[in-house]
């Protein structure tokens, strides 16, 4: 494709919203390309661009000859691009296609984010801990800046910044960027998968910051991938194509003016999250059948008669019994609202035992129990210095005060018990 400097593009991209005008964006020169990609292990090797005529263009690499067909739509507040690539002829291996957006007035004042995955491009302090990823003593300080864990992240340092994410690792497959220079915003949103499965999205910083690029590619092939807390090197690489094999990406872009923080871009991402997908219905198991399922499970594998609480079916301090996150009132909710009699009991007498026995003197309820004892939180053994996971006690009052909610709705007469006040008041 042509490269397009972003005032031709405007018209194009940025004059759909109505409050928009065709210099919304001219001073970030945003070009757009669509490349073959050529891979060594999980490494791009060689990149080979397509030069557009008319929305049609091919190239020739090696034994391969490659098409590719642009379709651009423009409605009243997106612009819709869709890249049709095919080899028409011979062969290619540990191949992939992308569209690129090489932004070159950067700066690493912009914010980027990527929902559910990336915010504020994660350019944090790093902890390369193991899971469970708490802090160690040594690394205890009061005034701490904001440390993650080794997740994929831009680099706050100098030195190389690159990060990719499989389209599977965000609430929504799309990177949105707010430039507080210029008040402005772009959001990019694209399927989450293609003929070849899950993209791949990546953004990358050159070394002095100043030009960024975003491209999604097909398919997916991350140079780091991401698990328990730490990055490890990627078997992934590209695929092997043969004559007439076809690929497409879409994507839409959205952009917006007059923007005063990171949290009105994200505003605007409400409207246009749902850009693409579709919902179809399956019937394959009843959710009153699924639910029957589940409370077997839980009454004849997961009921504790001796402790009088629902466990998560071991022995050990986390898998015995837990606050919130995966047990404990979590559980216990629907059961208490559409569970059978002996389902509903038994949620009381769980509620009744976390309410009035695993309450610590400061007010927080410990986290895990073994069901001899409790403890303010665990992996395996207790945690030192009485660590505990704050959203447990979060999760476990939530529905400490929904059930006794419901109760009064579905049972006028229903009381909460003189032993609860005091904890729960």
């Amino acid at each position: 494709m042509k490269q397009l400097t972003l005032a031709l593009l405007t018209v194009l991209l940025f004059s759909c919203n109505a409050k928009n005008n065709s210099n919304s964006l001219d001073k970030l020169s945003v070009q757009i390309t669509t490349n073959v990609q050529y891979y060594n292990g999980s490494k791009v090797e060689d990149v080979s661009e397509f030069i557009f005529d008319k929305g049609r263009s091919s190239l020739e690499n090696e034994n391969a000859t490659w098409q590719c067909i642009e379709k651009k739509y423009v409605t009243d507040n997106c612009s819709d691009f869709s890249y049709a690539f095919q080899l028409t002829k011979g062969s290619a291996s540990a191949a992939g296609v992308a569209i690129n957006f090489e932004f070159n007035d950067w700066s690493t004042d912009n914010y980027i984010v990527m929902p559910a995955a990336v915010y504020n491009g994660n350019r944090f302090e790093v902890l390369k801990y193991s899971y469970p990823p708490l802090f160690l003593k040594e690394d205890y300080t009061v005034d701490r800046p904001v440390t993650i864990t080794d997740v994929p992240r831009l680099n706050k340092y100098e030195g190389e910044s690159h990060l990719d994410l499989n389209t599977g690792d965000l609430t929504t497959p799309a990177v949105g960027v707010y430039f507080p220079k210029t008040k402005k915003g772009i959001w990019i949103v694209t399927e989450q998968a293609t003929e070849l499965g899950n993209s791949v999205l990546t953004l990358n910083e050159n070394e002095d910051r100043t030009k960024a690029d975003f491209t999604i590619s097909a398919p997916c092939v991350r140079e780091k991938i991401y698990g328990m807390t730490r990055l490890s090197d990627s078997n992934e690489t590209g695929v092997d194509w043969k004559q007439g094999d076809k690929v497409t990406i879409r994507c839409k872009v959205f952009a917006f003016e007059n923007l005063n923080s990171p949290a009105e871009l994200n505003n605007q991402f409400l409207s246009i999250r749902k850009s693409f997908g579709t919902v179809a219905h399956v019937d394959q198991l009843p959710f009153s059948k699924a639910f029957e399922l589940m409370e077997d499970q839980q009454n004849q594998e997961c009921w504790d008669e001796t402790n009088g609480f629902y466990s998560l079916g071991g022995e050990g301090w986390n898998h015995k019994w837990q606050l919130g996150w995966v047990g404990g009132c979590m559980v216990t909710h629907p059961l208490s609202l559409i569970g059978q009699g002996v389902s509903q009991e038994r949620s009381f007498q769980n509620y009744d035992k976390i309410i009035t026995q695993s309450q610590a003197k400061s007010g927080f309820y410990y986290s895990c129990g073994n069901g001899k004892s409790w403890c303010s939180d665990c992996f395996s053994e207790p945690f030192n210095d009485n660590l505990l996971l704050l959203r447990k006690n979060a999760d476990a009052l939530y529905f400490f005060y929904k059930y006794c909610l419901s109760q009064e709705t579905i049972h006028p007469d229903w009381q909460r018990p003189e032993a609860w006040k005091q904890p729960l008041d």
